[in-house]
C-alpha cells in the first residue's frame, strides 16, 4: 500500500482460453475467451467483447460487453453496446446501452409477474401491460385452397416446445 491506495488485483482471461469448470476469483476478473461454469467473484467480471460464459455469475459488479448465458446475481449490472445476456438477472441497478440485448428466460407455464393488481388501478401501469400481454386474437378462417403469406408467416413461429423469452433490445 502506497500513500493510502489499495492495490486491485485484475485477472485476464485471454482471447484463446478456454476454461471449464468453476471459477472462484476475489478482484477484477476480465473475460476476452470462453468460460463454460460457473463464476464467483468478490468484485467484478468484465466480459470483453470476444468473451462467452455459459455460466452462472454472481459477484459485485457485472459488466457484459459479449455474450452471457446463464443467470446474474450482482449489485451493479451494465449491458454494453454489442453485449447479449440470455438469462435471468438478479441486481440493484442495472445500465443497458444502445445496442445490447437482454433475454429473461421463462420456464414453460410460468407467467410474468405483476406487483400490482390492475382491478385495484384500471388507469395504471399493470392494466396496460397486462392488456399488452393478452394474446392477439384468433385469425379469420379463409379458404385452404391456397396459402397465403398469412400462413407462412404463421408457420415460421416458434414451435409450443421452445421455452417463451421475452427480450429487450436498446
Amino acid at each position: 500500500m502506497m500513500f493510502g491506495r489499495t492495490r486491485t488485483h485484475t485477472s485476464v482471461l485471454a482471447m484463446s482460453c478456454d476454461f471449464v469448470g468453476h471459477l472462484i476469483y476475489s478482484g477484477t476478473l476480465e473475460i476476452l475467451g470462453r468460460v463454460e461454469g460457473d463464476i464467483t467473484v468478490s468484485g467484478k467480471v468484465i466480459v470483453g467483447p470476444s468473451g462467452c460464459c455459459i455460466s452462472n455469475i454472481k459477484a459485485d459488479a457485472v459488466e457484459i460487453y459479449g455474450e452471457v448465458q446463464g443467470n446474474v446475481e450482482t449489485i451493479f449490472l451494465k449491458l454494453g453496446a454489442g453485449g447479449k445476456l440470455v438469462g435471468n438477472a438478479k441486481y440493484r441497478s442495472i445500465i443497458m446501452e444502445e445496442g445490447s440485448v437482454f433475454e429473461k428466460v421463462v420456464r414453460d407455464g410460468e407467467e410474468t409477474p405483476v406487483d400490482i393488481d390492475s382491478a385495484t388501478h384500471p388507469g395504471g401501469l399493470a392494466a396496460i401491460v397486462g392488456q399488452s400481454q393478452k394474446p392477439p386474437p384468433a385469425p379469420e378462417v379463409m379458404d385452404d385452397a391456397a396459402p397465403d403469406a398469412a400462413d407462412k408467416e404463421s408457420s415460421d413461429r416458434e414451435s409450443p416446445s421452445k421455452k417463451p423469452r421475452f427480450q429487450t433490445v436498446f
